[in-house]
Order: structure tokens, then C-alpha cells, then sequence
């Protein structure tokens, strides 16, 4: 054909060819070089995004945890002084009750009052088994703290 060699004219189909499949294989690489740009361009303002909410969230919690923390120091401290007057409230009512019954009782054996300090335990001494006269006291605080919370309790409710 045109005077060329049949081999000549292979030689040119096939660089003709190898051209054509490079050039198809590097337009092919390059879309999918501008596919993959896309898709990392993406996945990366997909995790800055995540990275945003993971940090406002963070922001959320640690106000929230300040928060609680102030609210139960409040409330512990609410209790601590409630507890405080509840117990001096037993106390009072128990010492006029104790007064009242050393009052009308002629033989004068009425349960003492409890020492002001509120020391319940008996301490490290010659006799570590304390008087009945302190036992019956200590028993009748108890009980006096024991009613007064229940009436409190259930006021609440």
C-alpha cells in the first residue's frame, strides 16, 4: 500500500496505537487523579467538620461537668447546714423533753441531756463501757433524730 513495507506499516499502525492507548491511559489517570482529589478534598472537610463537633461537644461536656460540679457543692453544702439545724432542732426538743421529765420525776433519775458537743462515741479511757446514764441519752437522741427526720421525710413527699 502507498509503497511501503507491510512491516513498515505495522510498525506505524502499532505506534499509532501505543500512542492512542497512552494517551487514553493518562486522560484516564488524570480523571481518576481529579476523582480521588474530589473525594480527599471531601474526607477532609467532612473531618474537619467532625473535628469541629468533637471539640464543641468536648465544650458542652466540661461546661456541663462545671456546672454539676458548682450545683452538688451547692447542694452538699445545703445539706451539710440542713443537717446541722435539723440536728440542733433534735437536740433542743430533747433537752426540754429530758428537762421535762427530771421535772415530774420526784425520785430525780431523768435521763441526763447530752453533752453540747454532740460526741456520741465513747473514747479510749479506764472504763471504755460508758454509763447507763449516757447510754439512755445516747439512745434517746437517736430516737428523737430518728422521729424527726421520719416527720421530715415524709413532709417532703
Amino acid at each position: 500500500m502507498f509503497g511501503l513495507n507491510p512491516i513498515h506499516f505495522y510498525v506505524i499502525i502499532g505506534l499509532i496505537c501505543t500512542n492512542l492507548f497512552a494517551g487514553g491511559m493518562w486522560w484516564l489517570n488524570s480523571v481518576e487523579s481529579d476523582a480521588y482529589q474530589t473525594k480527599l478534598e471531601t474526607c477532609q472537610e467532612k473531618h474537619s467538620a467532625f473535628v469541629l463537633k468533637t471539640k464543641e461537644a468536648g465544650d458542652i461536656a466540661a461546661d456541663k461537668a462545671k456546672a454539676d460540679k458548682e450545683f452538688n457543692e451547692r447542694n452538699a453544702d445545703a445539706t451539710i447546714k440542713g443537717w446541722a439545724a435539723a440536728l440542733d432542732v433534735v437536740r433542743a426538743d430533747n433537752a426540754r423533753k429530758l428537762r421535762y421529765t427530771a421535772r415530774t420525776n420526784s425520785s430525780g433519775s431523768g435521763v441526763s441531756a447530752p453533752a453540747a458537743t454532740g460526741q456520741t462515741t465513747v473514747g479510749a479511757g479506764a472504763d471504755p463501757i460508758p454509763s447507763p446514764e449516757r447510754v439512755a441519752a445516747d439512745c434517746a437522741e437517736t430516737t428523737l433524730t430518728a422521729n424527726f427526720l421520719q416527720r421530715y421525710i415524709e413532709g417532703l413527699r
